[in-house]
């Protein structure tokens, strides 16, 4: 996983947009590390949006930071095992329907390519359990401490 995030190169405004439900287990990936995010970094350079089940909701918060780089974290359904971290580059979501929520990931990613010019990068965490009022299971939340880990140092 780091090896693969660490050949994303990026600098200048970064969003970061954690996308879940975080009552329902594994849903809440993104959540929780936006939230772990937030406690280490600082910055007028870094936007993190805790976007719930509803991203399309914070598209007008991204356009005004107008950022270079978007992350996207959600979980998704990759067919490997928990806890399994993957960047997805968005050429491969935007024929699909992935997503856990109301608006189909590929139209989130176009328009904000399309509003933005930022660099989208959507990295996909394999849930093992979504139930409503469980906790991140162990794979999720060691994916999500050490992405946390990653992307803090990266946003230094």
């Amino acid at each position: 996983m780091e090896k693969k995030l660490s050949e994303v190169e990026f600098e200048g405004r970064v969003v970061i947009m954690g996308i879940g439900n975080e009552f329902r287990g594994d849903d809440s990936a993104g959540v929780r590390l936006v939230e772990g995010i937030r406690e280490r970094i600082d910055s007028e350079n870094v936007l993190l949006i805790n976007a719930g089940n509803v991203p399309e909701k914070f598209t007008s918060n991204v356009k005004k930071f107008d950022p270079d780089f978007i992350f996207l974290v959600d979980s998704v359904e990759i067919g490997e095992d928990s806890g399994t971290v993957l960047l997805v580059d968005p050429e491969d979501i935007v024929n699909q329907k992935v997503s856990s929520h109301r608006l189909p990931l590929s139209m989130l990613i176009e328009y904000l390519e399309g509003e933005t010019e930022a660099e989208v990068v959507f990295i996909g965490i394999q849930p093992e359990r979504r139930e409503m009022g469980v906790e991140l299971s162990e794979e999720v939340r060691k994916s999500v401490r050490d992405l946390v880990e990653i992307l803090s140092k990266k946003l230094e």
